[in-house]
């Protein structure tokens, strides 16, 4: 039943990544060609500024799906509205906290941009961005049962016609008024009718919602408060690590960096997108399987999905690193492309720091276990050391250090703490099991992106070049995967997994 939910869930999340991609890559070439580049450089700003402000979340809707694993396993449904009621209550909370806290910046924007652009109206743009923000948390709390229930297709559902019809309204409008303001309407507008929307589809597979009268005990919040307190510090240092790059370029280097940025981290969240929708769809049959299987059950599984997402993470950084500068110039042209240590240290950052790269599987059953409170400290260090190190560097490397911070803050904390959490309190083992592992298929990637960059030196620009050189990019590293793990548990496993998805999708 878990692998057929993941099955459904995956396969609907890549076909919504495709769709959502193509628009997004069309409303985006559009948007550089009918807007100038510092219009996407204060859109690259704007939405970091969010993301800070999204720490009011604090990490309560990953608790509370947490604990909502298993009261669904046991149809506990006084449980669950209980969950839901509270889950409301705080969202509402924090949304409007947001808007207000939003607004309150308002005046002090100019601190954040070190040459202001010649763009009209930029404080009204600025709080459109935090409306559309603010609105995200209203509604939207019903659709956390679905997800917590392996349904996560039926959100998926809503939000491929959410992204399809809010592109197509966006590119029309950029065409007709080569205006911004229409553009950001139409975002918040999008957003608030399909909340609703979902909202309405979760009543419908879960009645007893519509008639909500329970509410948790004080005990019951306390405990939840506990995971809060203990995910609050990873969702602090998660945003100042990931969510601080176009504030440090828009405030030491300029708006025109980050918009040549926002490019390159388009393709790149682009296919982070679909890994997400991957990697979420896998955390509720996680949190299944480890409320009902053993311990040596809930670690082979574990073994067997960190081979995917090595294979997976070596694929995307590689093929970024080869291709997504051919991609820029191709779209958009010479003039904005950034230099090749910039996307080599991207791409870097991608497999080691990311958390859709090598860090996903191990951040997942982490969090599928309710280890939250073990690390509590660790992203504070994470983020002071992402901090000092980007601010020193930034200052002899430019742009450079901002993404070596990233990494440096990543290797002193991250990359050795997550692991020893998990496999201490969680599997009951050595930790060093984990690093034989890692360490191995890190130089499989090392070989494979030495091979595959010397390749794509002999092929042509244009679009010809890109086309060989996805298949290059695919060929080459998976090459080397089969060669030297062809006899291992881990890809007999998923040589089994991709066929049964295969007969799975085409039954469909």
């Amino acid at each position: 039943m878990r692998i057929d939910n993941v099955i459904k869930n995956s396969s609907l999340a890549l076909f919504a990544q495709i769709i959502t991609n193509f628009f997004k890559f069309v409303t985006q070439v559009i948007f550089v060609r009918t807007l100038s580049i510092e219009y996407l450089g204060v859109n690259g700003l704007f939405s970091n500024i969010l993301t800070m402000l999204s720490l009011a979340e604090l990490g309560v809707g990953t608790a509370i799906l947490y604990n909502m694993y298993k009261p669904l396993a046991q149809n506990d449904q006084s449980r669950i509205k209980g969950l839901m009621n509270f889950y409301k209550e705080t969202y509402t909370k924090i949304g409007i906290f947001v808007l207000a806290a939003g607004i309150f910046l308002t005046p002090f924007l100019g601190f954040l941009i070190k040459d202001t652009p010649d763009i009209p109206e930029l404080k009204l743009v600025y709080i459109l961005y935090v409306v559309n923000n603010a609105a995200s948390y209203f509604f939207v709390y019903k659709q956390s049962i679905l997800i917590a229930d392996q349904k996560n297709y039926v959100v998926t559902k809503v939000t491929i016609i959410k992204n399809i019809t809010m592109s197509v309204f966006q590119i029309l409008l950029l065409l007709l008024t080569r205006k911004f303001l229409p553009y950001l309407l139409i975002s918040i507008v999008c957003t608030i009718v399909f909340n609703i929307v979902g909202s309405i589809l979760s009543e419908r597979y879960y009645p007893y919602l519509k008639n909500n009268d329970e509410y948790l005990m004080k005990e019951e919040k306390r405990d939840i408060y506990k995971d809060v307190y203990a995910l609050m510090s990873h969702k602090v240092g998660g945003v100042i690590v990931f969510g601080t790059d176009n504030l440090l370029l828009s405030a030491f280097v300029g708006v025109t960096a980050v918009g040549l940025y926002s490019n390159y981290m388009m393709i790149l969240n682009s296919v982070k997108g679909f890994l997400n929708q991957i990697y979420e769809s896998l955390v509720s049959s996680i949190g299944n399987l480890v409320n009902k299987e053993s311990d040596e059950k809930i670690f082979f599984v574990y073994k067997n999905m960190f081979f995917i997402s090595f294979w997976i993470s070596s694929l995307v950084s590689i093929s970024f690193y080869c291709l997504s500068g051919r991609v820029i110039e191709l779209l958009f042209g010479k003039n904005y492309l950034l230099s090749n240590q910039i996307i080599f240290l991207m791409s870097l950052n991608f497999y080691i720091a990311d958390l859709n790269g090598m860090r996903a599987i191990t951040s997942k059953f982490k969090g599928a276990q309710g280890l939250f409170w073990n690390d509590r400290y660790k992203p504070y260090f994470e983020s002071a050391i992402n901090m000092c190190t980007s601010v020193i560097l930034l200052k002899f490397m430019g742009f450079s250090g901002i993404l070596l911070g990233t990494l440096l803050s990543t290797l002193t904390t991250g990359f050795w703490i997550e692991p020893l959490v998990l496999f201490k309190y969680g599997f009951n083992m050595p930790v060093r099991d984990y690093y034989k592992i890692f360490f191995k298929d890190t130089v499989i990637f090392a070989l494979s992106w030495l091979i595959t960059a010397m390749i794509m030196k002999l092929l042509p620009a244009g679009i010809s070049g890109i086309l060989i050189g996805c298949v290059i990019c695919i060929l080459v590293p998976s090459t080397l995967v089969i060669l030297m793990y062809r006899t291992t548990t881990e890809f007999a496993y998923c040589i089994v997994l991709i066929k049964t998805i295969i007969r799975k999708v085409l039954h469909r």
